[in-house]
C-alpha cells in the first residue's frame, strides 16, 4: 500500500480548492471570448449611462413595432439590451459549466458573444442616430 507523502497530498488538495473557489477557473472553453463579451456588455452599459445628458428624453428602441410613439422609449431604457446581454452571458456560462460536451459549451459561449455584439451595435446606432454629439 502506497501512502502519499504529506507535501504531495497538501499540494493536490490546495490545487483542488483553488479550482473550486476561483471564478471561471473550471474547464470552460473560450475563456477570453467570454471575458471579452462580458467586458463589451458592461462597457456598453456604461456608455449609455454616461451619454444620458446628450440623448433626447425619448429614443427609438422598439423597431419591430409600428411607426409612431409605440417605437419610442425613454433614453434610460437603452440599458435594456446591455442588461439582457449580461443575463444571457450569465445563463449560458452557467449552462456551459454543467454540460460536458465541448461543442455545446463553445456554442453557448459564442452565442453569448454574438448577443453582446448585436446589443452593442444596436445601442451604438441609436446613440449615433439621435445623440447630440
Amino acid at each position: 500500500m502506497l501512502i502519499p507523502n504529506k507535501k504531495r497530498l497538501k499540494r493536490l488538495s490546495s490545487k483542488n480548492i483553488v479550482k473550486k473557489n476561483t471564478f471561471l477557473a473550471i474547464d470552460t472553453p473560450l475563456k477570453k471570448v467570454l471575458y471579452l463579451s462580458l467586458t463589451l456588455s458592461i462597457l456598453n452599459l456604461a456608455i449609455v449611462l454616461v451619454t444620458q445628458n446628450n440623448l433626447p428624453p425619448e429614443v427609438p428602441l422598439y423597431y419591430g413595432l409600428p411607426e409612431g410613439p409605440e417605437q419610442l422609449s425613454s433614453s434610460l431604457e437603452l440599458t435594456i439590451p446591455s442588461i439582457v446581454s449580461i443575463i444571457t452571458i450569465i445563463v449560458n456560462t452557467t449552462l456551459a459549466l454543467f454540460i460536458k460536451n465541448k461543442f455545446l459549451q463553445q456554442t453557448l459561449i459564442l452565442t453569448s458573444f454574438a448577443v453582446s455584439i448585436f446589443s452593442s451595435i444596436t445601442v451604438t446606432k441609436i446613440i449615433l442616430l439621435v445623440g447630440n454629439f
